[in-house]
């Protein structure tokens, strides 16, 4: 991961099930305990819930999860079908990212406040003055896209230009890479091609090494694809191993696309960091090698998604998830290709592209399409964080985070088992307030959470402390700062503004000094 570093020792949780609350049709979903920097995913059971329980029905915001669904456990390592991912942080602190919402318009609410949601642990409300809640909005949580370019090289393209279908995906890299919108602009590609004549060499093939933004290996992958004309169609496998991470120890022999480079599409949300994928495949025509069957093209574009509610739907009898966004160009040359109907169902977009004045034209239309799916999926303008303090260390617990609303009241509920607590070595551990090396933080100006422990000198300059998971107070004279690496000035409502930043970054320290306790953050320039 490029991420931040402290990203690498974000755990997963146990397990999450996510239910709707009212209707007829409860969603079983989760995730396994593992490292984002590893990459590992493992542990955890799921079980069913029913969450009209937990409708206390005081409040008018609700929430969306943006956590990521994780549809078969073939592709995420989980121990079942239809988990989502989890996040926590110090041992047994529950992270919840969550788009708050009005729960009868469906649209972002910025006034929500940690009362609007409740955890019970056993059926147990929570005490906020022991496991002490918290609700904040999250500042500059950056985001990655990483893209996958298909290439089809088969028989069923032998009348593509492939000089101009080659000088158009150039102008595309081109003109992402000089974008006004960073994510796109910074996004990684890996490319592909399927096609192959010679039954001894592999059908499908990575031309670059990993994900990469260079503009000068990615045009020489550009420049290395080659028509096949009668070669048979691996479009089915193509998907398949281009989404990677897909495993089946059953085969013969064993398939493993998890552990083949750097080329998943991995989607994830954290409070410090955000990965999206995508793909764009080029293509005419069906599979007609058939080395995987067309169910397993559809669930590698399934495999991962966001959870949408349906606004017709309020009482969520009904699961709505996106699929992988993947963006259809059917390649033909004076003449239209020909659609797979199959492939087309399960895209984000379908569109024919035919030779105009001897070019093809799609780069402009596809970033479009690429900011389009981004926007669908996640609200990267209204990301909040829920924390709370997980107390119990031992035995079985289940614990249920919710809304307090009548319409669209979802719970996520995470299962701890006692073989989680003593195989990590947590039910040897104390309250945070006792283990954690400090439990000084540093927000932004209205108490936000800096992702990633880091911000931006063109967003935030002010800056406030705060002393989490312990009921003790401490007055604005408790808590001293210093800048190394810029200027500022101390407020006489004890926050900080930083006034300037010499160079490429400076870090920015606040100690609690009757507690001795430190946190920084780096300010970039």
């Amino acid at each position: 991961m490029s991420f931040r570093s402290n990203l690498l020792s974000m755990i997963f949780l146990p397990s999450l099930l996510l239910v709707g609350c009212g209707g007829d049709g409860d969603f079983n979903i989760g995730n396994g305990d593992g490292s984002f920097g590893g990459g590992s995913t493992s542990g955890g059971e799921d079980t069913t819930t029913d969450s009209e329980d937990n409708n206390t029905n005081t409040s008018t915001v609700s929430y969306l999860p943006l956590t990521v669904y994780e549809k078969f456990q073939s592709y995420s390592g989980f121990p079942s079908d239809g988990l989502f991912q989890g996040e926590a942080q110090f041992p047994l602190i529950p992270v919840y990212i969550i788009n708050p919402i009005n729960a009868s318009s469906l649209s972002p609410v910025t006034t929500a406040i940690a009362s609007d949601y409740k955890v019970t642990i056993d059926d147990i409300e929570i005490d906020s003055s022991e496991n002490f809640p918290i609700l904040q909005k999250v500042l500059g949580n950056s985001t990655e896209l990483k893209t996958a370019l298909v290439f089809d090289m088969t028989g069923s393209t032998s009348e593509v230009n492939l000089a101009a279908l080659v000088a158009e995906a150039k102008s595309y890299i081109s003109k992402v890479q000089s974008h006004s919108n960073s994510i796109i602009a910074n996004q990684q590609f890996v490319i592909w091609s399927f096609g192959e004549s010679n039954p001894a060499l592999e059908n499908v093939n990575e031309i670059t090494t990993g994900f990469t933004n260079n503009a000068g290996d990615l045009e020489l992958a550009l420049e290395a694809l080659q028509l096949k004309p009668n070669a048979p169609s691996s479009l089915h496998k193509a998907i398949v191993q281009a989404v990677g991470r897909y495993q089946d120890d059953t085969a013969t022999p064993a398939i493993d696309f998890a552990n083949d480079g750097d080329n998943d599409l991995l989607d994830f949300v954290t409070s410090d960091g955000i990965q999206l994928s995508q793909m764009v495949i080029f293509s005419s025509g069906p599979d007609n090698l058939l080395e995987f069957e067309q169910a397993k093209m559809e669930e590698a574009i399934q495999s991962q998604g966001f959870l949408k509610f349906d606004p017709l739907d309020p009482t969520g009898s009904t699961d709505n998830f996106t699929n992988k966004a993947v963006f259809y160009y059917v390649i033909g040359a004076n003449s239209p290709g020909n659609t797979y109907e199959a492939l087309s169902e399960v895209s984000e977009t379908t569109d024919s592209l035919t030779l105009s004045g001897g070019a093809y034209n799609f780069s402009d239309d596809l970033i479009l399409k690429q900011l389009n799916a981004i926007n669908l999926r996640i609200d990267l303008d209204n990301q909040y964080i829920y924390r709370y303090a997980f107390l119990p260390r031992q035995g079985d617990h289940t614990a249920i985070f919710s809304s307090r609303t009548e319409d669209f009241n979802y719970s996520l509920t995470s299962q701890y088992d006692s073989a989680y607590f003593t195989d990590n070595g947590f039910d040897i551990l104390g309250a945070p307030a006792f283990e954690l090396p400090s439990l000084v933080e540093i927000t932004g100006p209205n108490s936000e959470y800096i992702s990633g422990s880091e911000a931006s000198f063109q967003s935030v300059t002010t800056f406030k402390a705060a002393t989490r998971w312990t009921s003790e107070a401490y007055l604005t004279s408790d808590y001293a700062w210093t800048i190394t690496g810029g200027t500022g000035t101390s407020n006489i409502d004890g926050s900080y503004t930083v006034t300037t930043v010499t160079g490429a970054s400076a870090t920015l320290e606040v100690e609690n000094t009757a507690r001795g306790e430190t946190a920084q953050i780096t300010i970039t320039n």
